[in-house]
């Protein structure tokens, strides 16, 4: 039905006049286009164009035939030939339909073809002008689409200014807000080189801990997941994937089952029996959020995986475009809207730590996404709430969760990651070591502690490190704090690294800002 529709389409734009001035016959009938990306709810991309002889505009959503209350999340294009299909498709719409005057007026003007085509672009323009022949349009000056040269770029970007004003406008936006909303620029898009290159682990099992990683972190944190339930889990993926193969998953992905378009969309990302490839990732984490048996929990889970994507696009010296910025922002707020209000850890680290820095500069992410700044806020009272109680326990015995040793700084959350000494001092009285080198290397604690190690001897340790606030965490960790440049103090903790291991990372961050 698509295909004979697109070829209707076709026919009927062969059948446009083609004429090198528009039928006022005042000015020459050349067009500029591009894409945009609008983050007003609901989202999507916008084709713009624009007349530069009588300065008239016009708009086309993206996808083509995308419902107009749905977001146009299916279409993010990174290329100019990811673009093309759609853009041919609603700039051939556009001119059939007459702009969709008809809509006001009850004799509209008869239907026209451009006679020529120019964006700003040059991978956009050589993909569409190359769409247009392979689709087997007639007019084969259009086949030629040019880069548009900077004077009409500038008065074409002014002209959607006041455009996006008018939009901003109609939603009721008060003057600061207003204000945050920049206009979207063209989108030129990136050369290939910046993207980040998909690389998958070696070892299946590696793969597999990788893609149980990303869903857990789409998912609601659950309490107390121990080691134990971690390798069942393992064990029960490894299983499933043999057992059913790539093939059954994808054909019940596009047959409508919403989590084996998100299984199938997290077996590319990890190279699971097929190769990785980010617009078939997108594909399917976008079919999982619009399949109509979606419950919102499934869909909560493709919106935080979706996150990722766009944050994870482009290697770490390059920045995170604002479109992609954007974007994750609304699948991120969208993952709380579908959890009642609750964030997946994907969403608190985006949250936490790249859409609350890029606010000081992008203002708009204050005025949008308030699901995401009230799961944030949330969590930091939470955060504030385990740091106060967890304080308050260690101060009531502070030599059994810091390391005696002076100057080594590690502490921990609880006293098992600690040794006692065993010696006869009493227990109220003994200090905690991080490893056996706090005790016996040459700088250790035992030459100061020795003459304390005594029932009823008073504690040795009598100038204990400064509490960082840790908060208390399932399995037991270890922290350090690191000074930065900027004079502020932060906590690096982990359950699994060795305290020479934080140390030596210490130094290392440490060394860096001098």
């Amino acid at each position: 039905m698509d295909v004979e529709k697109d070829q209707a389409r076709v026919k009927a734009f062969n059948s446009l006049p083609c004429k090198s001035l528009s039928p006022s016959r005042m000015v020459p009938n050349t067009w500029y286009f591009d894409l945009r990306y609008i983050s007003i709810d609901p989202p999507s991309h916008m084709l713009f164009l624009y007349q530069p002889g009588s300065h008239f505009i016009h708009t086309e959503p993206l996808p083509h035939n995308n419902p107009p209350e749905q977001p146009g999340i299916a279409f993010f294009p990174e290329n100019g030939e990811q673009a093309a299909t759609e853009v041919v498709k609603v700039i051939m719409h556009g001119f059939l339909n007459s702009f969709g005057i008809g809509h006001f007026e009850q004799h509209p003007p008869d239907a026209f073809a451009p006679f020529k085509l120019m964006t700003e672009d040059s991978s956009l323009a050589r993909e569409v002008g190359k769409e247009l022949k392979r689709i087997g349009v007639t007019h084969k000056n259009l086949w030629n689409v040019q880069v548009a040269p900077d004077s009409t770029l500038r008065v074409a970007h002014e002209n959607f200014k006041t455009l996006y004003g008018h939009m901003k406008t109609r939603m009721g936006l008060k003057v600061l807000a207003f204000a945050s909303f920049e206009t979207p620029c063209s989108i030129v898009f990136l050369n290939p080189s910046r993207y980040k290159e998909m690389i998958t682990r070696d070892d299946s099992a590696d793969r597999t801990c990788a893609y149980m990683s990303q869903l857990r972190n789409a998912k609601l944190a659950e309490e107390n997941f121990s080691g134990d339930k971690m390798m069942k889990e393992l064990d029960t993926l490894s299983r499933l994937f043999e057992t059913r193969p790539l093939d059954t998953v994808k054909r019940e992905a596009d047959g409508g089952n919403g989590m084996s378009a998100i299984d199938y969309a997290l077996r590319v990302r990890n190279g699971i029996g097929c190769t990785p490839n980010r617009a078939t990732i997108h594909e399917y984490l976008v079919k999982a959020i619009q399949t109509p048996s979606s419950n919102d929990v499934t869909k909560s889970i493709a919106h935080s995986l979706l996150i990722n994507w766009y944050t994870d696009a482009l290697k770490p010296d390059h920045g995170l475009p604002i479109r992609y910025l954007l974007a994750a922002a609304y699948h991120a707020d969208q993952a709380v809207t579908l959890a009642h209000g609750n964030a997946s850890p994907a969403v608190l680290f985006f949250g936490l730590n790249l859409m609350k820095p890029a606010a000081e500069k992008v203002l708009q992410l204050y005025a949008q996404f308030k699901n995401v700044w009230s799961a944030v806020d949330k969590r930091n009272e939470e955060i504030e709430k385990e740091r106060i109680h967890a304080q308050t326990k260690r101060m009531e015995k502070p030599n059994r969760y810091r390391c005696a040793n002076v100057g080594c700084l590690i502490q921990t959350d609880t006293g098992k990651m600690l040794r006692q000494c065993s010696g006869k001092c009493d227990p109220d009285k003994k200090p905690s070591y991080c490893s056996k080198e706090c005790v016996t290397d040459q700088k250790a604690d035992w030459k100061n502690h020795k003459p304390f190690c005594k029932p009823g001897q008073l504690c040795s340790v009598i100038a204990p490190e400064s509490d960082y606030g840790m908060i208390r965490t399932h399995s037991g960790a270890l922290s350090i704090p690191i000074q930065h440049s900027n004079e502020r103090t932060t906590l690096l903790s982990s359950s699994t690294w060795s305290a020479e291991d934080l140390r030596k990372i210490k130094r290392e961050l440490e060394n860096k800002r001098t």
